[in-house]
């Protein structure tokens, strides 16, 4: 899941977690991040690049070669300045949020989310065709992704992969777009780590499943509006 890139400039410092704050804090944002990744002494650090892989669910059937009845554009709605960027995001106290330099998601998060969530419903909805960007054909239905918050919390044990987001289906049949439905999903799972996994593999992977959960959780609705059934 993760590539490695090397980065062409030098990074600016990150940000130490206040005095007070937990060892894991400081470990994973300040000076010790460096040594735990083992990049102390690398003048150009690795930067780490994450894509969200959403976990099919089990007993997934792909479609036989049949013609989807439906199309599906997954789009992404412009995020909170704090999630423009591409980095991995860590809460340390209260609302004070840190980017993590050494670690980032391939695109920045609401596409990012766009796409688990687009890849999810590729594997599971063989009737639907789900594409992620605007072809020669205008799609019939469009779903947004309207990313609200994307962290990890760090002022939790075990952290925890804090997710929320907006989901609106709206119908393009029309000459004017029609909205079917907005639904809300706040999801916070433990990002424990693994033995071999780092904190950030540990986070992108809570995130993975987050974004399973999701789209599992829109589909029926999905199939009900694109395909008049369950």
């Amino acid at each position: 899941m993760p590539n490695t890139v090397t980065t062409p400039a030098r990074p600016e410092a990150p940000r130490s977690a206040p005095g007070a704050a937990k060892a894991m804090l400081a470990a994973a944002l300040a000076a010790t991040l460096l040594a735990a990744c083992g990049l102390g002494s690398r003048p150009y650090p690795l930067v780490r690049t994450f894509t969200l892989d959403p976990p099919a669910p089990d007993g997934i059937r792909l479609g036989g070669g049949k013609s989807p009845l439906s199309s599906l554009i997954v789009t992404a709605a412009p995020p909170p300045g704090a999630y423009e960027g591409k980095k991995l995001v860590y809460r340390l106290k209260s609302r004070e949020l840190s980017a993590d330099f050494y670690n980032e998601l391939s695109a920045p998060p609401a596409r990012a989310v766009a796409d688990g969530i687009a890849k999810h419903l590729e594997l599971t909805e063989p009737s639907i065709l789900v594409v992620r960007s605007q072809g020669a054909q205008e799609p019939d239905w469009v779903l947004e992704i309207g990313l609200l918050d994307i962290y990890g919390d760090l002022t939790k044990e075990p952290m925890t992969a804090e997710l929320t987001v907006t989901a609106t289906l709206s119908d393009l049949r029309r000459s004017a777009r029609r909205p079917v439905f907005a639904r809300d999903f706040m999801k916070s799972l433990p990002a424990v780590q693994g033995p071999e996994e780092t904190m950030a593999e540990a986070l992108v992977r809570a995130y993975s499943e987050e974004v399973s959960q999701i789209a599992e959780e829109l589909r029926p609705e999905i199939r009900r509006a694109l395909l008049g059934r369950r």
